[in-house]
Order: structure tokens, then sequence, then C-alpha cells
């Protein structure tokens, strides 16, 4: 399931987590077209097998149910809830670098590049063409061209 959800969103074989390439995407995804965490599909996946063993026993006679709480499911106020994740969708150690660059990149006033990480969807740079610190096996949607001719800009890096 974990390889046909990736899949699903690209088909760059060398990402191989989805969470990962959740988090490739979320800069130029709105949430609602971003793949589940593997915590939630994960989630999901159990309530599916549930509900499948079920449905292969509906005519067997007096057989024995899983326990619902092991797949997917929590009891609060004697109503069955699914369980959408155990994990938090985005982690609470998150730190996200983004330049302001207007142009390639290239000197060191690139907060990215200072950083040693690619340029993502969310930095300024990557609409250009011209963006030197890409990593093109991660760059995995179309970039719109705003390129206004000028280079970074030291003043407004952090």
């Amino acid at each position: 399931m974990h390889r046909f959800t990736l899949q699903l969103y690209t088909d760059n074989k060398d990402i191989n987590s989805i969470n990962y390439l959740r988090g490739i995407l979320a800069s130029s995804r709105t949430v609602d077209k971003l793949p589940p965490t593997e915590d939630s599909l994960r989630q999901h996946c159990l309530r599916a097998h549930y509900q499948t063993h079920i449905w292969l026993n509906a005519l067997t006679p007096k057989h024995s149910f899983l326990n619902y709480s092991e797949y997917g499911w929590k009891v609060e106020n004697s109503v069955v809830f699914p369980i959408l994740q155990t994990l938090p969708s985005i982690p609470t150690n998150l730190t996200v670098f983004t330049c302001r660059c207007k142009k390639d990149c290239h000197t060191k006033w690139c907060s990215c590049k200072k950083n040693n990480i690619s340029c993502s969807g969310s930095c300024r740079c990557l609409g250009q063409k011209s963006c030197r610190n890409v990593n093109p096996s991660v760059v995995t949607t179309n970039v719109i061209d705003k390129n206004d001719g000028s280079d970074c800009d030291d003043t407004d890096d952090e």
C-alpha cells in the first residue's frame, strides 16, 4: 500500500517515504491535495482490513469478530469513532528554510544554500528556471516563471 500511494503522487522512484514526499509537495499544493501521512494511511488500512473481514464473513453463522480497537477504532462515550492518526501531521521539531532570492541562488546570501539544503517550492527563486540550488530528483511540481531580473538580496534573507 505504501508503494502504491507513492506512485499515485510521483513518478520519482528515488522517493520512498510518504512523509518525505508530503513535505516536498506541501510547498506547492493545498492540504487537500497532499498524500496522507504514513500514520493516517496505516490507520485507514487497519480500518479497511477490519471492514473487509466483516464482509468476507457476513454469511458465516456465529463467526468471531476481530477486536475493533486493534484495527483503527476507538470508543468515546459509548460511541465508536475511527482513529484518524496517532501522530501529529506536522513534526513538532520542523524547521523551514526558504530563501527570498530573486534569481539563481548561487551566492552566499541564499539562506537555503547557507544551510546546505535545496531550494523548495516555498522559496521565491523556484519560480525561476535559473535557480542553481535545486535537486532535480526532489522537484516534482511545475513552477511558474516570475523572473524579475534581480539577484539574491542579502537584506531580505534570514
